[in-house]
């Protein structure tokens, strides 16, 4: 009778760790599904910054061109419009350092990403083989 009720706890506890390993596991792809959709959303959002970036660029390089235009035809200008110009030739400079610093902020944005991904997949690892080790562990039981 001993023997049999210690068999019976023995899978009773065999039965609770395999419940408690299931429950793990159930956590550990949950919480990766959670940063995989995490992760992807922070993609989608440095791609929209980045041709936000881009689209800026090319209406400020559209805008230079157009100063240039105007800067070779100076004699053909009022004075009132030489003043408009230069105020928007300094805009355009000022829009140009803006997106100079963005595209840095953006190239500073990808470099923590990946750093985080990187840190992510480690952890991916150890959970695995933690959870490898106490299957094991069960295994051995």
């Amino acid at each position: 009778q001993r023997l049999e009720a210690k068999a019976a706890a023995e899978r009773a506890e065999h039965a609770r760790l395999e419940r408690e390993m299931f429950i793990h596991e159930r956590a550990m792809e949950e919480q990766a599904r959670r940063e995989m959709i995490t992760e992807q959303v922070e993609v989608e959002n440095m791609e929209m910054e980045r041709l936000a970036a881009e689209e800026a660029a090319e209406r400020e390089e559209k805008e230079m061109e157009r100063l240039e235009r105007v800067r070779i035809e100076p004699q053909k200008q009022s004075e009132e419009q030489r003043r408009q110009d230069e105020a928007a030739r300094q805009r355009a400079v000022e829009r140009e350092k803006e997106a100079a610093a963005e595209r840095k902020k953006m190239v500073e944005l990808e470099r923590a990403d990946k750093e985080k991904l990187e840190r992510l997949e480690l952890e991916r690892i150890t959970a695995e083989e933690q959870m490898r080790a106490h299957k094991e562990e069960e295994m051995a039981i």
